[in-house]
């Protein structure tokens, strides 16, 4: 009944991390009671079967003068809590990595400013041209937007030759708003200008992953030859930007080279003034309709479409981090069971250390000895296996943060805390308890 009211309750954060739609209908049906059913047997059998075996060897005569005892190390017990906190300590150390990176992911500079800029485009195949224009002119009248840029959206490789030496690149073809909306800085040279009529057909900006696959220095003013399946350009370099990521951190920063033309894409960004964001989303909703009445308004901020990028990672970072958390209180539950049990069997043992001058701190000290133990042995398990995965899952990112040896350290300290927490109750009322009381027999 508890696991019922907990799945009903948790539906919503499910659906929510793995991306479904399951009712409440769906969870709890004939079905489900059925398979229900079949694993509460099942566990309490494999539950009864390991305590009826032992207490059908127990002799009648012994049992009945309480000299009985159960004998053994609990290898069975001790080898299960092993295994929960390795699987604790594995989850733990993941979720660490995980949050790490995705922390690094927030807050690396990216080389351009993602913030107060809106994404959107011109639907459908359509003349952009006159679309264009229609939008310059009408948000020319907003004080909210500051400036406007058609471009960023078609890239394609290319190879450019620049002397002997031949640069396999991306090539993006932008405007002259382009840099300055996305506020990417420039290295050296210019921007392209509508001072210059002729930066459309002959000239080109490279960034700095281009410059040092070619010759590091005096590349402003020199041509380049563009080849593009059959077709061979000339351009002049005017500038150098700096490096940007212009795809995920997933993919290395690449040689790119950015260029003007008469036909831009159906890109558009607006740049707005800060903290006008629903002003400035308005006005550009307006002027969209106005442009294009039958198209149905797209538009979105550029920093919620980069977060969209690691939007898997961050559902498994929460997947994680509950996984951990169930983990850990299973493993405290497992590990209360097992303190009680050999508190209860180390009684009289406790009572009589007592009455010989041990102090309640060595008691508690003798009695969380071996449940340290098992903590460190789990530890040394999963750490180097926890290592390896999220080092192996980072690959998947270029540009990632390191995993410190520090993490593993916090991990084991904070696991021994909690399991001497939960330790520490039995222990603590085993040793403080009358050795009167403890020392009583049959």
């Amino acid at each position: 009944m508890v696991a019922i009211i907990t799945t009903q309750s948790s539906l919503a954060l499910f659906n929510e991390l793995t991306g479904k739609q399951i009712s409440p209908g769906e969870v709890v049906n004939g079905e489900m009671i059925f398979y229900g059913v079949i694993i509460f047997i099942i566990v309490v059998l494999l539950t009864g079967l390991y305590p009826a075996y032992i207490l059908s060897n127990f002799k009648p005569s012994e049992v009945l003068y309480n000299k009985q005892r159960l004998t053994g190390r609990n290898l069975l017990g001790k080898g299960l809590v092993v295994v929960q906190f390795s699987l604790a300590v594995f989850l733990v150390i993941a979720t660490v990595t995980y949050y790490s990176q995705m922390n690094y992911v927030r807050t690396k500079d990216l080389g351009y400013a993602p913030f107060r800029v809106i994404r959107s485009n011109i639907p459908g195949d359509r003349d952009t041209k006159p679309i264009q224009a229609f939008l310059k002119n009408e948000l020319a009248k907003e004080p909210t937007i500051e400036l406007l840029s058609f471009g960023g959206d078609r890239s394609f490789a290319v190879d450019v030759a620049i002397g002997e030496q031949h640069v396999q690149a991306t090539n993006t073809v932008v405007d002259e708003n382009y840099l300055p909306v996305m506020g990417i800085g420039l290295k050296s040279g210019r921007n392209f200008s509508t001072a210059f009529p002729a930066d459309k057909e002959n000239s080109l900006l490279v960034n700095e992953a281009f410059m040092k696959n070619t010759e590091p220095a005096g590349a402003i003013g020199k041509n380049v030859i563009i080849t593009d399946g059959p077709e061979k350009t000339t351009r002049k370099i005017i500038g150098i930007v700096e490096d940007y990521h212009y795809s995920s951190l997933k993919e290395p920063i690449r040689p790119m080279v950015l260029t003007m033309s008469d036909w831009l894409g159906n890109n558009i960004l607006v740049k707005f003034e800060k903290s006008k964001h629903k002003q400035a989303m308005n006005a550009w909703e307006k002027a969209y309709k106005k442009a294009m009445p039958a198209a149905v308004f797209q538009a979105a901020f550029l920093d919620e479409i980069n977060a969209r990028e690691y939007r898997q990672e961050q559902r498994w970072q929460k997947i994680i981090s509950i996984a951990a958390l169930l983990s850990i209180l299973i493993c405290s539950l497992g590990l209360f069971g097992l303190s009680h049990l050999a508190s209860h069997q180390r009684t009289k043992e406790i009572g009589i250390r007592k009455i010989l001058g041990a102090s309640i701190p060595q008691l508690i000290a003798i009695l969380s000895k071996e449940f340290v133990q098992l903590v460190v042995i789990a530890f040394f398990i999963a750490a180097p296996l926890a290592w390896l995965v999220m080092h192996n899952w980072l690959q998947n990112f270029a540009y990632r943060a390191d995993i410190s040896w520090w993490w593993l350290l916090v991990t084991a300290a904070g696991m021994l805390f909690i399991a001497l927490l939960t330790i520490s109750f039995q222990a603590i009322k085993a040793a403080i308890a009358n050795p009167v009381e403890s020392l009583r027999t049959e």
